[in-house]
This record gives structure tokens, sequence and C-alpha cells, in this order.
């Protein structure tokens, strides 16, 4: 019988390409459990994962399986190995990704977005590195999750729900910030609810 966090991993994979955060082969999920990682492979569509794309290896390195595992296994390793978070999810949004080419952070104006965390930090690294792992962990915060400048968000949770509707929210807050903002070149003028 197969582990059910295979099953979970691909349920995640289809939810976040059928959102459009993911296309082709881009993004990767990770699970932790006890001193291993179940993460997708190199290369693997997300919309339709099969059980031989999601590698099982150890959080500490040195298991066979690596040189298959996604090119961002050291970033979620790094975090896995100095946080207590079980799930980690990156995904190529189209407004995180875009503002991102524009601002440092991205304050909360979505009203779920503002009840529940602070600015988004948009962040410079390297793709699939020890040091863009320590960085999201030095910028997450209460938010559970960063944007990296022109690559994409990356969110954590204990579980992969917790991390699949922190996704959405960053995303969701980026859309309203794009649509705000050019609201604001039409001449409109901005009126912040006083309720949030």
């Amino acid at each position: 019988m197969q582990n059910p966090i295979y099953f979970e991993i691909s349920k995640y994979g289809r939810k976040l390409t059928e959102k459009g955060f993911v296309c082709g082969h881009g993004g990767n999920i990770s699970v932790k459990i006890n001193e291993n990682m179940y993460i997708t492979r190199r290369g693997a569509s997300l919309e339709d994962l099969t059980f031989r794309d999601i590698i099982c290896i150890s959080i500490h390195g040195g298991s066979e399986g690596e040189r298959y595992a996604s090119t961002e296994t050291l970033v979620h390793r790094e975090i896995y190995i100095n946080t207590d978070y079980k799930a980690i999810i990156h995904v190529h949004p189209p407004y995180s990704i875009a503002l991102s080419y524009f601002f440092n952070e991205i304050e909360p104006l979505e009203l779920e977005v503002a009840y529940t965390m602070d600015n988004i930090k948009v962040i410079e690294g390297k793709s699939g590195t020890i040091e863009l792992g320590r960085r999201i962990i030095e910028n997450i915060g209460k938010n559970k999750a960063v944007i990296v400048r022109g690559h994409g968000v990356f969110a954590v949770g204990m579980d992969l729900e917790d991390a699949y509707r922190t996704i959405c929210a960053v995303e969701r807050n980026s859309k309203q910030k794009y649509l705000v903002e050019t609201l604001k070149t039409l001449g409109y003028r901005f009126i912040k609810p006083k309720e949030i």
C-alpha cells in the first residue's frame, strides 16, 4: 500500500495548477515526516504527479534519491532543519512575481490577509541554495511566506493545507495590490478602510 503522503502531495499539485500558480514543470512541494522529506522530483509537473515523481530523502542529506529531487531541495532542507514547519510549497503565481519587480514588500490590502499578515517581504536569492533557505527563514515572520524577486512564493506550514492557504492569501493580496496600483495610475483616490 502506498504512503498516503503521495496522494496528499499530488492533490495539492493539482490544486495549485488549477489556480494558475504553476504551469509546465515549475514549482515544488515537500512534506517532512520524522527525519525524512518527501519532495517532488526535478522537472515533475505538479498537475499530474505520479508515485515516481515524489522522492523520499533524509533531511540531513546523503540519500541516493537526491540526484532526482527538486532543484530547490537545499532550500527545503535548510527550512526543515532550522524550523518546526512540516510542509513547504514553492510556486510561481503571476501577480506576486509581477509585483516583486517593483516592491520590497507588499502590504496586506486584502481583508483576510490584513487580519493575519504583516507586510509580505520580497527577498533576493539564488534558486536552489542554502543561502536562499536562510534568507527565507530570516524574513518569513508570522506570514509564513516570502516572495523571491522574479522567482515566486515560498510558503510554509504545519501541513500542506496550511501552506496552500498561505500561498492563496499571498497571491490574492498581490492581485488586490496590482488592481489598486492600476486604479491609482488612472487618477482614482485611494481610501483606506478605517475598520481593518
